[in-house]
C-alpha cells in the first residue's frame, strides 16, 4: 500500500511568522486582533507590499531562524510523520539570507544533518496523486489540487478556515479529520 507524503509548510504553521513580522514593523496591535477573513499580512498592516517586505528583508537570516515554533508544532510534525513521509515546503522571500534562516530553524529543531525540505515558492511542482500540501495559504493549496496534489489548509484566521470556530480552536485535531478524509477517499 502507498503512503502519503506530506509537504509541510513552515510560516503561518510550524512557526509564527505573523507576529514576528508584525512586531518588526511596529504593528504589534494586530497580533491578537487580525480581523477574520483579511488575507495577507500587507492589507492587515495598510503597509504597501514593497515596503512591507523591504522591511522584513533587512532582517537577515538569524531573524528567520529565530522564529518561535507554534505551540502545536511537534504534535503536528509527529501527527503527519506518523501517517506518512514529511519534508517541509516552505516559500523564500527575496533576500537569500531567508533561506540560511529558515534552514538553520529546521536544523535546530532536528539536527545539522536533516535535509527534508524543499525551498519553492512553486510548490505546485511536487503535487502528485499521494502528496498532501499542509499549508495556510489558499492560493497555495487551490494551485497544488490542480496539479494533482491534495492539501489540508491549515486553520489560521488569515484564510478560508476562519468561518470554522472548531477548526481554529483545535488544530491538531482539524488535520486529524482531513487526512482520514483523504484516506478514506484514496482507499488507504
Amino acid at each position: 500500500m502507498s503512503k502519503l507524503k506530506f509537504c509541510l509548510d513552515m510560516d503561518g504553521v510550524c512557526c509564527d511568522w505573523v507576529s514576528a513580522a508584525l512586531r518588526t514593523l511596529g504593528r504589534e496591535e494586530f497580533i491578537d486582533n487580525w480581523t477574520p477573513g483579511i488575507k495577507g499580512i500587507e492589507a492587515l498592516t495598510g503597509k504597501p507590499k514593497s515596503i512591507f517586505w523591504t522591511e522584513l528583508e533587512s532582517q537577515g537570516s538569524q531573524w528567520w531562524r529565530d522564529l518561535e515554533e507554534y505551540t502545536w508544532f511537534r504534535e503536528l510534525y509527529d501527527l503527519l510523520a506518523s501517517e506518512g513521509d514529511v519534508v517541509f515546503c516552505t516559500s523564500p522571500n527575496l533576500d537569500p539570507s531567508s533561506l540560511k534562516g529558515k534552514v538553520g530553524w529546521i536544523q535546530d529543531r532536528f539536527d545539522k544533518f536533516f535535509r527534508d525540505y524543499i525551498i519553492t515558492n512553486q510548490k505546485y511542482h511536487v503535487a502528485g496523486p499521494n502528496t498532501v500540501l499542509v499549508d495556510d495559504n489558499d492560493k497555495q493549496c487551490a494551485n497544488f489540487k490542480k496539479h494533482g496534489g491534495e492539501y489540508i489548509l491549515f486553520p489560521q484566521l488569515w484564510n478560508d478556515t476562519h468561518l470554522d470556530a472548531d477548526a481554529q480552536q483545535n488544530k491538531i485535531k482539524y488535520v486529524q479529520n482531513k487526512i482520514k478524509e483523504i484516506k478514506e477517499n484514496k482507499g488507504f
